[in-house]
């Protein structure tokens, strides 16, 4: 079993080529969107306590602490934790509307004692783990009773079928696909039917399952769309069958009963 990857010394790199880029700036807004559509009131509701772990520069946790919400940013890279206080300030987002805490997720139960949440993001991390649902299982006691879990994780199956349409069929076949050392290529990435299955047997009632990025990753090279034109097909695709299961992450809407 390998270790957890924290981004220490890949903040920078992780900022300019994940968060600056298109391609992440669109998972933001797919994020967003469907945080939105499950939970309309974030808009103009009561504000909500709100975890964001493994929140790393915290783009949606900075939108939900600018509409209201109490927030607490969780990240164990400390130059991550720094950038967001950074960007935090610059938008004139202080306490007591976000607390930032220098913590893994296994670390945040005994950081946090018995507080709990209406609404848990983890966004981008099973991936980067070990042990992803035994460290995502660590999560579920700090949604309060009918609070909402939002999970988005690195998918499995698009990694397979981008490989096989490159004819790489050897390491389709490969039974973890990692990534390689020191890329910003996850090292391990889930299985959605594994990982509905798990949060059904905790007890969690999926309310959305949405694909991100379901045809960006897959344009042949050249291929331009307008943004507003590939934004439209991305939410539509997203949604529908079978076109969500290939997306590059899959964002799951889970409540706890």
């Amino acid at each position: 079993m390998g270790t957890d990857i924290h981004f220490d010394q890949l903040a920078e790199r992780f900022e300019r080529k994940i968060y600056g880029s298109a391609k992440g700036e669109l998972r933001l807004q797919l994020l967003w969107d469907d945080l939105l559509a499950v939970l309309p009131s974030l808009q103009d509701g009561p504000p909500l306590a709100v975890l964001d772990a493994g929140g790393g520069l915290g783009q949606l946790s900075l939108r939900l602490a600018a509409l209201g919400h109490y927030v607490v940013l969780a990240e164990p890279a400390a130059p991550m934790l720094d950038r967001a206080r950074t960007l935090f300030a610059e938008a004139g987002v202080v306490p007591p509307q976000v607390q930032f805490v220098q913590a893994s997720i296994q670390q945040l139960p005994a950081v946090l004692g018995e507080r709990q949440f209406d609404l848990v993001l983890c966004h981008a991390v099973l991936e980067w783990l070990a042990d992803p649902l035994a460290t995502l299982a660590v999560l579920l006691p700090l949604i309060r009773p009918a609070g909402w879990l939002s999970l988005a994780f690195y998918n499995r199956e698009s990694i397979v079928w981008k490989n096989l349409l490159k004819g790489n069929v050897d390491r389709a076949r490969v039974a973890h696909l990692p990534g390689e050392a020191g890329s910003l290529t996850p090292q391990s990435p889930q299985s959605a039917p594994e990982v509905l299955a798990w949060l059904a047997q905790q007890g969690l009632a999926v309310g959305q399952v949405t694909g991100i990025r379901c045809l960006h990753d897959y344009l042949f090279p050249g291929v331009r769309l307008e943004p507003e034109t590939l934004l439209s097909l991305e939410r539509e695709l997203g949604r529908q069958e079978p076109y969500k299961w290939l997306g590059r992450y899959i964002h799951v809407m889970a409540q706890r009963r």
